[in-house]
């Protein structure tokens, strides 16, 4: 096997046939473009199966070796020093899938100039099913009516929710168990602040309704749908749009439009290495379409939104009331059950 960090030609033993390796380089030759084109110049993590894709994945994160003088590297700082990682850009994926293995690429969704400033807020929608009971948990994308239902109601849900703070979203199939929705952000807010606005906002979905969202850890098999914010830092990452995910079928992690969820299940959705490609040529890069019509949206006055309502609510839970009621407070007032369910 090759140096870790992929600069060394690897050996045959990659953990995937040359007919998905062929596959996997066509798939990236498309997309790379389309991927550098919004997150360029930002860190990237990659992963591989070198022991097949029923195996353990192996991460790339930081890299610990000297790498070429023409690889561009991102600095950024952690709890622990600071750290090295590759710089996202056509040539890097290309580079990563010829000679280090890499199926997926993932990242933080940060700005291009600051990895410790979020270009986009991410929510990922789980559902929760429980782990395999003869080895680790596989998140197989769901195919039963009910699971993608449940799905596909709980992004509208959360959509409604930000759409009253009047913010978009942009939904992305993760080609695993759930939906991501992807929230630009204009002025590059700091992660700590942001994760807690988007705390508040898991929180309150939970409070409306407990029946169908969860932001509890390590629960499984409840039916509900889990909601995580806490790839919302740096060093913390989900899968990039248009990522491969490790599978036999390689689906894709693949944005799609608001009407293609409202239509799940019956419209059900998934896209593979293979039947992106006609989509692409079909209607195109719509992860870049959607960021175009959304425009600007600007952190600071969310943030501010998000303290009222959490004002409002915590009035209202203590049987006080705020001196000039606000729509947060009527809508809080309203939306709060007697008992809800917060992250630990």
């Amino acid at each position: 096997m090759g140096e870790a960090n992929g600069f060394a030609m690897l050996d045959v033993a990659t953990g995937v046939t040359p007919a998905q390796r062929q596959r996997i380089f066509a798939h990236y030759k498309r997309v790379a473009p389309l991927i550098g084109a919004t997150f360029g110049g930002a860190p990237i993590v990659y992963a591989g199966y070198p022991n097949g894709f029923e195996g353990s994945i192996a991460w790339h994160g930081p890299i610990v070796h000297d790498v070429p003088a023409d690889v561009a590297i991102v600095v950024v700082d952690g709890p622990h020093g600071r750290y090295r990682y590759l710089a996202l850009s056509t040539a890097e994926l290309d580079r990563l899938c010829q000679r280090a293995g890499a199926v997926e690429f993932h990242g933080w969704g940060c700005t291009a100039d600051d990895p410790e400033r979020a270009a986009f807020a991410r929510i990922l929608l789980e559902h929760d099913a429980p782990p395999a009971a003869d080895g680790p948990r596989r998140t197989a994308a769901p195919r039963d009516a009910e699971t993608l239902a449940a799905l596909a109601d709980g992004a509208l849900l959360l959509r409604g929710q930000l759409h009253d703070m009047r913010l978009q979203a942009i939904p992305l199939l993760t080609g695993t168990n759930g939906i991501a929705l992807w929230i630009p952000l204009s002025d590059g807010p700091q992660y700590v602040p942001l994760r807690a606005w988007l705390h508040a906002i898991c929180n309150e979905a939970v409070g409306r309704y407990p029946q169908r969202f969860s932001t509890e850890p390590n629960t499984h098999a409840s039916g509900r749908i889990h909601l995580h914010v806490g790839t919302n830092a740096p060093g913390r990452y989900s899968a990039l749009p248009y990522s491969l995910r490790g599978d036999d079928e390689l689906r894709v992690c693949a944005p799609v439009t608001w009407d293609e969820i409202a239509s799940l299940p019956q419209g059900a959705l998934a896209f593979n290495a293979q039947s992106i490609v006609a989509r692409l040529d079909t209607i195109g890069d719509v992860f870049a379409r959607q960021l175009g019509e959304i425009g600007e949206q600007r952190f600071p006055t969310l943030q501010r939104r998000a303290q009222r309502r959490d004002t409002a609510s915590r009035s209202n839970i203590t049987g006080t009331s705020c001196r000039r009621p606000s729509p947060f407070c009527k809508m809080a007032s309203r939306a709060m059950p007697k008992r809800f369910s917060r992250r630990r």
